[in-house]
């Protein structure tokens, strides 16, 4: 898996899957995780910077 943060706090990772890949971050307790059948990893992530914005963590 490749380690990820975000701006802000933020850690985790993502890691292609025999589907796609998957995206995880936690924050404040909180943990995000986003899959796609895309096998590339910037959409999921970009999914989970405006998860996290909206529910405000």
């Amino acid at each position: 898996s490749d380690l990820a943060a975000l701006p802000g706090g933020g850690s985790g990772g993502s890691q292609p899957t025999t589907d796609g890949a998957v995206f995880a971050v936690s924050r404040q307790g909180t943990a995000v995780v986003i899959t796609t059948n895309q096998r590339q990893t910037i959409g999921a992530r970009r999914i989970a910077e405006q998860v996290i914005a909206a529910l405000g963590l």
